[in-house]
């Protein structure tokens, strides 16, 4: 395997995600949130407060992250405007978002990973209108990291504290199927998701510091 340093002092960036400018960006643990390009350093573009978990870019070059420290979802514009763009609903507010994720048509879907010790998790989706749903309020363990195969048919879900992958078949951007157990990762505590072009999938964990391939 060919492993480089791509950039160095990063503040706990838990995902990565690329531009429609070609960049990477990341979030830091006090609200960093950060763009770089290979081999040179990460620039701190704009801060949110509290503690960033997953980041995704919408194709206008938005930075979108699930803010654990704050509960919510800001949007940041390359401009480094920051404002909420979620904040799950009236009645479910959030309590822990962590990871999302954009389908073709801008639908955004994220997790609210709940308590790590109780399997309160659920899964919400915002149109592109900006208005929030609840997409699944079943008793999730701890959603984490997702992402949607090449075929744009599934929800791919990592529940970190079940140690295993679920997916639920996307029937409408506002709709799933049941869950189903798609693998068992035993003895390792899996976090971050995404796919290749060659539909093989890749669980980042955050115990033991591995990388798996699915």
């Amino acid at each position: 395997y060919d492993v480089r340093v791509v950039t160095t002092d990063l503040d706990h960036a838990e995902c990565l995600n690329f531009g429609p400018d070609g960049a990477c960006y990341a979030g830091g643990e006090d609200g960093q949130v950060y763009r770089f390009r290979r081999g040179e350093p990460a620039e701190v573009y704009a801060r949110t407060g509290g503690g960033i978990g997953g980041v995704c870019l919408d194709a206008d070059g938005r930075l979108y992250d699930c803010n654990y420290g704050r509960a919510v979802v800001h949007r940041v514009t390359p401009g480094s405007e920051v404002s909420t763009y979620s904040a799950g609903t009236a009645d479910h507010p959030t309590i822990e978002p962590n990871y999302a994720v954009f389908d073709p048509a801008g639908f955004l879907y994220y997790s609210d990973s709940g308590s790590y010790y109780r399997p309160n998790g659920r899964l919400f989706v915002v149109t592109p209108q900006g208005a929030t749903e609840l997409l699944f309020g079943g008793h999730l363990h701890y959603p984490n990291g997702m992402a949607i195969d090449p075929e744009r048919s599934w929800l791919y879900v990592v529940q970190s504290t079940a140690s295993n992958i679920i997916r639920f078949r996307i029937e409408a951007p506002e709709r799933l199927g049941e869950p189903e157990i798609y693998v068992t990762l035993r003895g390792v505590v899996p976090d971050g998701l995404a796919f290749a072009a060659s539909g093989n999938l890749y669980a980042a964990c955050y115990a033991p510091d591995v990388i798996l391939r699915v």
